[in-house]
This record gives structure tokens, sequence and C-alpha cells, in this order.
């Protein structure tokens, strides 16, 4: 087993970029992500199997089969796994940067699923894993990740074979990256969010950049992928890749907390439509002072972080 979780770095995710999912109708592209014909709900009752460390895990664990059931997306500590533990600034484990404890639980999840090949691309994603793991299809190693809040996505396209597919990913409760989560928290172990498969044309959008100004103005940018049709207050406009195009709004509605007011903006592009929300408005920083819309303003924040009783 390849020390990824003592490295910086993941391994064969995809490359940062906005978030989306696309629909197959325009009429669609706000409508619950679950209902896009391009998206594949891998939630649901998976397998799983715990190791005491990452050292009692044979290089070729995915050959074996996990019996216990679990519920994905959950945190394992709220299944019996492990146990529970808070912290606030203080490492849980001795610190020692970027080495972990050889106790280190592991836990390996498994589940199958079925794809009927057609020429498209799959791309698989994972909204949260804590803290790092390794994927596997069909027995072969696709990538690493130990980005733990956000998303980790992989292009499975190579790895898939018409029908029935397997899937293993190994989670580790420590890795190098626990090193900057030294936060104020209950510490759990896991798949705890959402994972799908979302279909996608060979040739897509693959990121863009929507920018706004108080004057009205709104940008859109085709950072990576083919050309696209934007809709964006009654005009349309075509978008080719790293170009910039711009929208007028006269008298433009402000958003705010107070007035959170968002005007719809729809692109497609290869037979994807895609909604997005945008609310006009700034964000700066001028000579150490915060201005929104242009003015300053005080936030009071919290420290919020996600929680359920039932699944961590």
């Amino acid at each position: 087993m390849q020390k990824y979780y003592e490295q910086s770095k993941s391994i064969n995710t995809v490359y940062p970029h906005a978030y989306f999912i696309p629909f197959d109708k325009k009429e669609k592209v706000y409508d619950n992500r679950r209902t896009s014909k391009f998206y594949q709900d891998l939630n649901g009752v998976w397998k799983v199997q715990e190791y005491k460390s990452i050292l009692d895990v044979a290089d070729d664990f995915y050959l074996n089969v996990p019996t216990d059931d679990i519920e994905v997306p959950s945190c394992l500590q709220l299944h019996g796994y492990d146990q529970m533990q808070y912290t606030n600034y203080c490492y849980p484990f001795a610190d020692n940067p970027p080495y972990t404890p050889n106790m280190n639980p592991t836990y390996h999840y498994s589940r199958r699923f079925n794809v009927a090949l057609d020429g498209r691309k799959r791309y698989i994603c994972f909204e949260g894993v804590d803290s790092c793991f390794y994927l596997y299809i069909n027995n072969n190693f696709v990538g690493f990740s130990q980005v733990a809040h956000r998303l980790s996505e992989f292009d499975i396209t190579d790895y898939l074979v018409d029908g029935e597919n397997k899937m293993d990913v190994l989670v580790l409760k420590w890795c190098m990256g626990s090193y900057l989560e030294d936060q104020d928290k209950f510490r759990y172990t896991g798949i705890f969010r959402d994972v799908y498969i979302l279909s996608r044309p060979q040739k897509h959008i693959v990121d863009y950049r929507i920018d706004t100004s108080i004057n009205g103005t709104v940008g859109f940018t085709l950072e990576k992928g083919t050309s696209a049709t934007i809709t964006f207050n009654g005009q349309t406009q075509q978008a080719k890749e790293g170009q910039k195009i711009e929208f007028k709004v006269e008298n433009p509605k402000l958003w705010s907390a107070e007035n959170p007011y968002l005007y719809d903006m729809l692109i497609e592009s290869a037979g994807e439509y895609i909604g997005e929300k945008v609310g006009i408005r700034t964000s700066e920083i001028i000579d150490g002072i915060y201005l929104f819309n242009g003015k300053k303003i005080k936030i009071r924040g919290v420290n919020r972080h996600d929680g359920n009783c039932y699944k961590g």
C-alpha cells in the first residue's frame, strides 16, 4: 500500500472546478439534482470491514468481501465503530507531521453498481470523506484523495465494464491533511456526504466563472470546455473557451442577506443544460476595510460544523 496518506497531494482527482449538475432539458435545471437523467445516486447500504490499523490492510484488500452493512452517507462512530471523540485545538494523535500513528483505524467500504456503457464519460463524485480514501474500481486503483470536506471527483470511464461493476473504498481515520483540520469539533470518520456518478458527453463544459459588479455588469467566462450558449436576463450570447462575455442589467437588484435577489442564468452545451442563480453584488477589501456592495459592514460569525444525531 503506497503511503499517500503521509503526502500532501491527491492522486488522479479531477482538477477543482465550478460545481454544477447538468440536465437533459432546460425546464428541469432547477429541479432536485437527483432527478437529472445524468445523475446516478450511489447512496444507500454499502458493505464495510474494520481494520484497527492501516498496517493490517493487505495490498489486495479489495479481493475481500466486507460483511457488515452501513448506510452511506454517515459517520462510522454512529454505527458502533471506533469511539466518539471530541477535542478542540489539541491533536488527537502525536504531533509529528506528516506522519500519523501506526494504529490508524481503517475501513474497507464496498458496493456494486450497474452502468450501461454508451460512449459517454463517467465521473464519480464523493462530496465528503473523512479523512482520506483510496478508490478502486473492478480491482483497479483509480486514485486517492485527502480533501475531507469538499468534492473529490475522479474520471472512471476507462475502469468500467458494461453491466455490473464493483467499487472498493479504503477510508483512513487520519492522514497528513488531518494536521490542517485542527478544529473545535467532534472527530468523525467515514463517507459522510453524498456519492454519485455523472454521465457526460465526450466533449463537455468543464469549468466556468461568473462575476458581477454593482453597476449591473454580469460576466461569464468559459474557463474550459466546448462552446456554450448563455441566456441571462432575456439576452443570449455564445461563449467560447477562454472568452469572457458580458451582460448588462439596467437598474439591477443587488443581492444582500436582507434582500437575497437572484437572477436566472441558463448554460447550454452539447445537449446539456445547466442552471445558475446569480446574485449581483461585490465583496472587497480596500485599505484594510471590508466593503460589501461598496459599503462598510461588520459581520457577526459563528463556528458551524455539520451534524446529525443519527448519522454524525
